[in-house]
């Protein structure tokens, strides 16, 4: 907190911290200054630029500070009693109002109206403030346009799913709060028939005060994060916006071209290329300090992951190039942040996400280039619009928890979220020596779930779990990771698969800051945002370490150049 000042604020901030940034400071006018990318670099990207004039006010995963939490919640007590007074002052005066004239009739019944309405919005207040406090539990976030582009069918189907007696509790419980609200008024109002003057006047007074407390006074109250993040997520103007020639010039000078629609264009295969195809495993929310390759980390957790760090590329200073799953996939493949806070809604990404998009992919680039393109994943492809995202930028198959369920086999080893990984890991490895016996040029990527909160060890492979003996379920979940990864690589090095086959080993994003993250890494770990970053090429036996700080944002530049592929344009953040 006491560095704020010096720090890059907007969504920039959340994924480089000044001190830690590998890029010059963003400029927040109109497009950060790491932009200006040297002359050298041959692959980059065209894309047509999103461009925020205003840097998104909800931060997405910044930890909020205890005095916060205290204020959330004394103004979620406020708002409740509040309400309540609100109704029981409404009712009071219905009860007092015996008079049989139509204008009294009207009275009553626009009284009657409100005070459904009150019951209504102290339930959604309930239900809100719980929301907020179970984020805070286990997202370390509060109301953002990232929860709004979590909330959707598809989650509501998992929840169901995963959690049914819980959702049927919830959903019996939302029905039956408004008449249980009601009851409770009816019942507090029989007080004031006593004394009504010495109640009723008092009430009303702390029903005006609370009123104004509330929606004026106390900017930090659950309710009203709720709705200005919602604003912001389904009302807010999308991001991409048409350029002034001038705009368009500036852009220039930092050999960017806007362009109107998606176009891509690729230059000759360079005839050299370090590998003739591509694997890409994404570890879910996995920690670098679940490895030995940062100092601090774990020695002997993940002793696979350790050992082919020793015969690889190592990137020591890898940061995320997005603060959870769907933002991830987005920088990695296309070089440039997703702002959840410039779309309408979900429909950036779930509706049509081909007409959204404003950028082009290192996918797009391959697909074009003739590469067969697959993508695997244990969750479903529809949370988050992840297979939308997916399908409209350059990925032939996408494949996810709906396609497993097929299979009978499969299916009797669902998780909450889906397939686990020792499965997920053999069925990407027998699509892996099938692509590869297809002689066709590929590109597979997929992506974990193991370590995906609150930790899934219950793996058959990793033996049975015991929570009771001090197990904790996160660094379980990546103990488990770890060995699905060793038996992936034996049967593609069997299978010859990676004689002429890079595999890029990489984290998605950091852990959300929780007491879970907490209780599996440690205080030091909570805080940190390094991640795992391990590429072997074909036939590498040594070990190689890059030093320099790099993100997820020079993923999509630096597969390319792992390929031999170049392009014409230059991707917007990151560079090979």
């Amino acid at each position: 907190q006491n560095q704020r000042a010096s720090q890059p604020q907007g969504w920039l901030a959340l994924w480089f911290p000044s001190r830690l940034s590998p890029h010059p400071a963003p400029n927040h006018s109109l497009i950060p200054a790491s932009l200006a990318l040297p002359e050298k670099q041959p692959l980059n990207l065209v894309f047509r630029l999103p461009i925020s004039r205003k840097p998104n006010k909800h931060g997405s995963l910044r930890l909020v500070t205890h005095r916060e939490c205290c204020m959330k919640d004394l103004a979620f007590f406020l708002g409740q009693i509040t309400f309540i007074l609100s109704l029981v002052v409404i009712q009071s005066t219905i009860q007092k109002n015996k008079q049989n004239n139509l204008g009294a009739t009207l009275f009553r019944t626009t009284l009657s109206a409100l005070r459904t309405l009150l019951c209504l919005l102290a339930t959604a207040h309930l239900c809100i403030g719980i929301a907020h406090k179970l984020l805070l539990k286990h997202f370390g976030v509060t109301f953002s346009p990232q929860v709004w582009q979590h909330f959707d069918r598809a989650t509501l189907e998992l929840a169901a799913k995963s959690w049914p007696t819980t959702t049927f509790a919830a959903g019996l419980g939302l029905a039956l709060l408004p008449f249980l609200y009601g009851f409770v008024s009816a019942r507090m109002a029989q007080l004031f028939k006593t004394n009504p003057v010495k109640h009723l006047l008092p009430a009303t007074v702390l029903v005006g005060a609370g009123y104004v407390a509330l929606f004026i006074r106390m900017p930090q109250i659950p309710t009203r994060l709720f709705v200005e993040s919602a604003h912001a997520s389904f009302f807010k103007k999308p991001a991409t916006e048409s350029l002034s020639p001038a705009e368009k010039d500036f852009l220039r000078t930092h050999n960017i071209e806007p362009i109107s629609s998606k176009q891509v264009s690729f230059t000759a295969l360079k005839p050299n290329p370090m590998a003739r195809n591509l694997i890409v495993v994404y570890l879910e929310a996995f920690d670098i300090l679940y490895t030995n390759i940062a100092p601090g980390g774990f020695e002997a957790l993940t002793p696979n992951i350790n050992a082919l760090a020793k015969k690889s590329t190592v990137f020591r200073h890898w940061y995320p190039a997005g603060g959870w799953t769907i933002a991830a996939l987005f920088g990695t493949h296309c070089g440039t942040q997703l702002d959840p806070g410039s779309s309408n809604g979900n429909a950036f990404l779930v509706e049509k996400f081909a007409d959204h998009s404003p950028v082009v992919c290192y996918t797009d680039i391959l697909n074009q280039a003739g590469f067969k393109t697959v993508f695997m994943g244990g969750a479903s492809p529809r949370f988050s619009g992840k297979g939308d995202f997916l399908k409209s930028n350059g990925y032939d198959e996408v494949v996810g928890r709906e396609w497993f369920e097929n299979s009978n086999q499969l299916k009797l080893k669902m998780q909450d979220w889906g397939l686990l990984d020792w499965e997920l890991f053999n069925e990407a490895a027998d699509k892996a020596i099938s692509l590869h016996q297809s002689k066709e040029r590929f590109l597979l990527t997929f992506l974990t779930l193991n370590t995906h909160y609150p930790g899934y060890p219950q793996n058959s492979a990793c033996g049975p779990f015991n929570e009771t003996a001090g197990e904790d379920p996160l660094r379980r979940g990546a103990a488990c990771t770890d060995k699905a990864l060793k038996q992936f690589l034996a049967r593609l090095e069997e299978a010859g698969v990676l004689k002429d086959t890079a595999v890029w080993v990489q984290s998605d994003h950091a852990q959300f800051p929780t007491e879970a993250k907490k209780r599996a890494l440690g205080e030091k770990g909570v805080h940190n945002r390094e991640l795992v970053s391990i590429l072997q090429l074909p036939n590498q036996t040594t070990q190689s370490v890059v030093e320099n700080q790099a993100s997820g944002f020079d993923f999509p530049a630096s597969a390319l150049d792992v390929l031999g592929v170049g392009t014409t344009g230059r991707f917007q953040r990151g560079m090979s």
